[in-house]
């Protein structure tokens, strides 16, 4: 796990909540992972020749809310290979089994609210819906504890953004929500376990095992 230990580290650094922001979009602009929410520059769909910076809902480490959210027997499976997962990638970085598994719960605990907070897939079928155009302003007051001129910063946009589309406002507001009431030694597990999750399959065998096994589970293959 060497190429990821140095960000492994830096997050093991962070000292407040304005640094888990700080620390999310540094490691979505640099493609190392993407914890928490999708942020990007994309074409405004009702000005199609012109960019926009859009915001939507993110932050689970399976492809869809329900799998956190239903009780049939395959999403339950699913939700214990995940652990399993967790749990795995954690001990290779010479986590003791006892911190990987209390690491696996909060996790999954997070993760569990974050699906929560999030809009079905039917209902983000509406377009109309999914277009809510605000200035930064607003957002910043919606959602006042993200930081997002620094986030903006951190991102790579050097030029003034002066408004977004945000797809799902309620899951920003629960984001907002979500980073004060959530601990900060919590946000440095969730935020290596991105790191080691979207890397896993380029990293050493053992690494590379583990992350298929896991897909089998959840895509049901042999």
């Amino acid at each position: 796990y060497q190429p990821v230990k140095p960000f492994l580290n830096q997050i093991d650094g962070i000292k407040t909540k304005a640094d888990v922001m700080k620390m999310i979009a540094y490691l979505r602009s640099n493609a190392i992972a993407s914890p928490l929410i999708n942020v990007g520059v994309r074409q405004d769909a009702r000005l199609a020749y012109k960019y926009i910076v859009g915001i939507s809902q993110g932050g689970i480490s399976l492809p869809d809310r329900d799998y956190y959210l239903k009780d049939d027997a395959r999403s339950k499976n699913v939700r214990l290979a995940l652990k399993k997962y967790i749990v795995g990638l954690f001990t290779l970085t010479g986590t003791k089994l006892a911190e990987a598994e209390k690491n696996a719960d909060e996790i999954l605990k997070m993760e569990t609210s974050i699906a929560s907070a999030q809009l079905s897939r039917v209902a983000m079928r509406d377009p109309v819906k999914m277009y809510n155009k605000m200035a930064v302003g607003e957002l910043v007051s919606k959602s006042p504890h993200l930081g997002w001129p620094s986030f903006f910063e951190e991102m790579g946009y050097t030029s003034a953004v002066d408004s977004v589309v945000v797809s799902q406002p309620a899951f920003v507001s629960f984001t907002d929500s979500l980073l004060e009431n959530v601990a900060l030694m919590d946000w440095k597990t969730y935020l290596q376990w991105n790191v080691l999750r979207d890397n896993s399959g380029s990293l050493s065998s053992k690494f590379v095992n583990a992350n298929f096994e896991f897909n089998k589970v959840l895509t049901g293959q042999k």
